[in-house]
């Protein structure tokens, strides 16, 4: 063995294995389609002025949204989304896509890792945009699978607001509760806690939007129900003065619920598409003689270092 790893041609053989990666490449796999496009994500332009006077003096939270999006389209729940909405079977395991590059589901490859290698998203931090790259082996289903992923980045946007919404309407109902029952009875809001809501809700937004749900009835229950009388004579506070204050505190805090009731039914405004995904019309280079090279460099070395290891091991010997 250590007299053939002497005697065989390294450069030869570097040689052979670089064109056998590069007929690998070129015969084994198939060609792919690249479909861009991208949306901005800034803040929602209906936000107060105190909110983008902070976006201005902290640049970097505008970014948070962005990266928020990354993240959910490269989670699993995002992939599992995804496998839901578009024919794997045709896309992805057709007989005419070559082997090498077909989906083969296992407990070592699962779809969520085979989708990684087909879409790729890239934030541009000073515009706060996303880049969102989908690739398949049709152009037509490289478009697709872009247009669901900006479909379901404008459904992770309303979700968010309509959550956003449901807390801040229960939030001003008690806000609502503590401008009738009097300033001095605020620390008595205590909802009790309630641990049951965790195994019947079926996700985590379920979870969170039953918490406000009974967050909002229980101060309700507390509006309609617990009333404070003493309230006035314990403040020194004429009594006609404080229901001028509460019924001016409530116009306000009535005015806010209702306009978070108008968040919570209508779509985010927080996208816009800058650039359209297109039909690609030419296949992605695979840059065979490339990587052909790069294989062949590294083999080189690969094998000149196992014939300096076997010959120094032989010098130990004699």
């Amino acid at each position: 063995m250590s007299n053939f790893l002497k005697n065989f041609s390294i450069f030869k053989s570097s040689l052979l294995v670089g064109l056998l990666f590069y007929i690998f490449i070129t015969f084994f796999t198939s060609s792919i389609y690249k479909s861009e496009s991208i949306i901005d994500v800034s803040l929602n332009k209906t936000e107060s002025l105190s909110t983008n006077i902070v976006s201005s003096i902290l640049p970097t939270s505008g970014n948070q949204d962005a990266f928020q999006v990354k993240l959910y389209l490269e989670s699993r729940e995002a992939s599992f989304l995804v496998r839901e909405r578009i024919n794997i079977a045709t896309l992805f395991q057709d007989k005419n896509i070559k082997i090498f590059s077909r989906f083969r589901e296992s407990k070592r490859h699962t779809f969520h890792e085979y989708l990684q290698d087909k879409i790729k998203i890239t934030v541009d931090g000073d515009s706060n945009s996303i880049i969102l790259q989908t690739f398949s082996f049709d152009p037509a289903d490289s478009k697709n699978i872009n247009l669901h992923l900006i479909d379901m980045t404008a459904d992770f946007f309303n979700k968010k607001t309509k959550l956003a919404s449901l807390n801040a309407r229960s939030n001003k109902i008690c806000e609502l509760y503590s401008a009738n029952a009097g300033i001095l009875d605020i620390g008595n809001i205590s909802m009790p806690i309630d641990t049951s809501i965790v195994e019947n809700s079926s996700s985590a937004n379920d979870l969170l939007i039953t918490k406000a749900e009974n967050f909002k009835d229980f101060c309700l229950e507390k509006l309609q129900f617990d009333k404070t009388e003493d309230i006035p004579e314990l403040l020194n506070i004429p009594i006609y003065e404080l229901k001028n204050i509460n019924a001016e505190a409530s116009k306000r805090i009535i005015m806010d619920l209702y306009q978070k009731s108008m968040d919570a039914v209508s779509d985010t405004d927080y996208m816009e598409v800058i650039a359209e995904p297109i039909i690609s019309d030419q296949p992605e280079s695979k840059r065979a003689i490339l990587y052909s090279f790069l294989v062949t460099i590294f083999s080189f070395i690969v094998l000149l270092g196992i014939r300096i290891i076997f010959s120094i091991s032989d010098e130990f010997k004699t």
